[in-house]
């Protein structure tokens, strides 16, 4: 087998091996990723990052601005919940414009000033193809981005974990309250749904809190550009505490939202059903007839005990009937889950896969594929922030006046 060697080029100073992070040529495959079409799409993917944030940014804004233009975000929970989930994702989208700027320029300060060229041929008789690693120090961030960027992505992180939490919230909710209207829609008010976001950022941030405590910015030189700056010195426990946290907190809670989603877009999409079936038996005419309505009540005054059981397991047995602000509302629901499920997805797939491969990991065998999933994950997390406008755009009629309105301005 071909096997490949790195030399320093004339005139040149070689890398320290420890800095040297890629592979010797990029002909040579690492983790199934060749190193060309991992630099390529991790290109495309951080700038692709940064134009779904700047998306996500101008989105939720106007979402902000819209609700408080509404005039009741503050009295009604629901109006409330939907203003402080937007208020979130807007966070979201900042946070991941600044990971996405910092790690594409960490990225290219790596990797713009070294590149490969073939060196002069083997001696006689040896297989080996050699190349030869040029390091051209062109220029140097006076910070390191990459301290920036991991900073940027645990913050959204925080964030992130708080928009499932209350997008969780609003779709059990209102499950809910479709399944026992009397018993669970006073639940829904202001102050409780102020409480819980509290709650949930709360607990975001907490879990967020061990990993954070066991880094610091330091001075720190680097050989790479033969120069001191500051930079993120972690603790040596800090990848155990991760890979903790990871296993506690970053898997469970992203399977449970999955599966309770699934359940409740299950629920409303046949609530919606049940009171599109009832419209229109009503607007049909197939209903029952005024002397059947008073026969009944007849026999509920004459039979008073059966009236009050049949009071007792109305909130049960009666049909789902539904306003259309209601419909509307558990129409808004049902998309916003579903944008969820969608986009957590790859997140999915990078646990299962982390979960069955230990190698696929940022320092693993398969770092270049990781590197791949995770940036693709990452922008469908900003994607999950930022299309949540044109739903409620499209589902909420007072939303779309005050966006209308301003606009207009």
């Amino acid at each position: 087998m071909t096997s490949l060697s790195l030399v320093a080029a004339p005139g040149t100073s070689s890398l320290p091996p420890t800095d040297v992070e890629i592979p010797p040529a990029p002909q040579k495959l690492s983790g199934l990723v060749p190193f060309v079409f991992y630099v390529h799409t991790v290109e495309t993917t951080y700038t692709a990052s940064v134009l779904v944030s700047l998306l996500g940014i101008f989105t939720n804004a106007a979402s902000l601005k819209a609700f408080l233009a509404m005039g009741d975000v503050f009295k009604d929970g629901v109006a409330l919940t939907f203003f402080l989930l937007a208020l979130t994702d807007l966070s979201v989208c900042c946070l991941s414009l600044s990971w996405g700027v910092c790690a594409l320029g960490n990225f290219v300060e790596q990797h713009v000033n070294r590149f490969y060229r073939p060196a002069p041929p083997a001696p006689a008789g040896s297989s080996s193809v050699r190349y030869q690693l040029e390091t051209r120090q062109l220029f140097a961030f006076p910070i390191d981005l990459s301290m920036v960027a991991v900073y940027s992505y645990v913050a959204c992180s925080i964030f992130s974990m708080t928009t499932s939490l209350i997008t969780t919230y609003l779709a059990v909710m209102r499950c809910l309250c479709v399944a026992r209207p009397l018993t669970f829609r006073a639940s829904l008010s202001p102050g409780k749904t102020a409480l819980l976001f509290g709650a949930f950022f709360t607990f975001s941030l907490v879990v967020r809190v061990p990993t954070l405590a066991l880094t610091d910015v330091k001075v720190i030189f680097n050989p790479r550009i033969n120069a001191s700056r500051p930079a993120m010195w972690s603790h040596p426990t800090r990848e155990l505490v991760k890979d903790m946290t990871w296993s506690v907190v970053d898997i469970p809670i992203p399977l449970a939202a999955e599966v309770t989603l699934t359940i409740c877009v299950i629920v409303m999409g046949r609530a919606l059903k049940a009171s599109a079936n009832f419209r229109n038996k009503l607007a049909s005419g197939m209903t029952s007839n005024s002397s059947d309505a008073h026969e009944k009540v007849d026999q509920s005054s004459s039979n008073p005990g059966k009236e009050e059981t049949n009071g007792a397991i109305s909130e049960d047995a009666a049909p789902i009937k539904l306003s259309k602000k209601e419909a509307r509302i558990i129409q808004q629901l049902v998309f916003i889950s579903l944008l969820f499920l969608c986009c957590n997805i790859p997140k999915l797939i990078r646990i299962v896969i982390d979960s069955a491969e230990p190698e696929f990991s940022i320092r693993g065998r398969y770092r270049y594929l990781y590197g791949i999933v995770f940036t693709i994950q990452i922008i469908f997390e900003i994607l999950n922030s930022s299309l949540n406008f044109f739903i409620y755009y499209k589902f909420n009629s007072r939303f779309k006046e005050s966006c209308i309105s301003f606009c207009n301005c």
